[in-house]
C-alpha cells in the first residue's frame, strides 16, 4: 500500500507542477506516460503512423486539459484519465476510418519505444495473436490490450475503461481463454 501511495503522491505532484505550467513537469509527464499510451494505441490500431498521430493527439488533449484535472479520490491515478483519452481517440479513429483493426507488424513492434519485442517470437505467432485478438468483442480486446500491451494494472485498466474491477477481471479471463483457444486451433 505504501508503494501505491508513493506512486500516487508522485503523480499528484507531477500533475500539480503541470497545472502550474512548469516546463520540466510537462516534459516529465510526457516522458513518463508516452510509452504505455503509445503501446496501447499501436496495439489497438496496428499502424505505426496512425499510432504516432493518435498518441500526439492524446498528449495535446491531455496537456490542454490538465489544468482542469482533479483527483477524485486518493486511489484514482492520472493514468485512468489519460487512458480514457487514449481510448476515446482510438474509438474516434475507427469511427472516422470505418475499418477493421490491422495486424501489428513485427517490424513495428521491434522499433517501438518500450516495445516488448521478443526475437524468439516468429512472425506467424505474432500474426496468429493479432488475428485472435481481432475476433474478440471490443471490451475484451480493450481490457487485454490495456492490461498487457500498455502494462496497466487491473485496477488502472478498470478505471481507464470506466468499469468495475471484477468486470475487467472477467473480461480478461474470458478474453485470454478465447485467445488461447483460437491460437491452439491455428494451423
Amino acid at each position: 500500500m505504501a508503494i501505491v501511495i508513493d506512486v500516487l503522491s508522485d503523480e499528484r505532484a507531477l500533475v500539480l507542477a503541470c497545472q502550474a505550467g512548469q516546463d520540466a513537469a510537462l516534459a516529465s509527464f510526457y516522458g513518463r506516460f508516452f510509452a504505455p499510451v503509445y503501446r496501447y494505441i499501436l496495439a489497438s490500431v496496428g499502424r505505426r503512423e496512425d499510432a504516432e498521430d493518435l498518441a500526439a493527439e492524446v498528449f495535446v488533449k491531455a496537456l490542454r486539459g490538465i489544468g482542469g484535472f482533479r483527483f477524485q479520490d486518493e486511489s484514482k491515478p492520472v493514468t485512468a484519465w489519460l487512458f480514457r483519452i487514449a481510448r476515446n481517440e482510438v474509438a474516434d479513429h475507427y469511427r472516422r476510418a470505418r475499418r477493421r483493426i490491422a495486424p501489428i507488424s513485427l517490424d513495428a513492434q521491434q522499433s517501438e519505444p518500450g516495445g516488448r519485442y521478443d526475437p524468439l517470437e516468429t512472425t506467424d505467432s505474432v500474426m496468429d495473436l493479432a488475428r485472435a485478438l481481432r475476433t474478440l468483442p471490443g471490451a475484451q480486446r480493450d481490457a487485454i490490450v490495456l492490461r498487457l500491451a500498455a502494462g496497466l494494472s487491473t485496477r488502472q485498466t478498470a478505471e481507464a475503461m470506466g468499469k468495475p474491477e471484477g468486470t475487467v477481471r472477467s473480461l480478461l479471463h474470458h478474453g485470454i481463454k478465447a485467445v488461447r483457444a483460437a491460437m491452439e486451433q491455428s494451423p
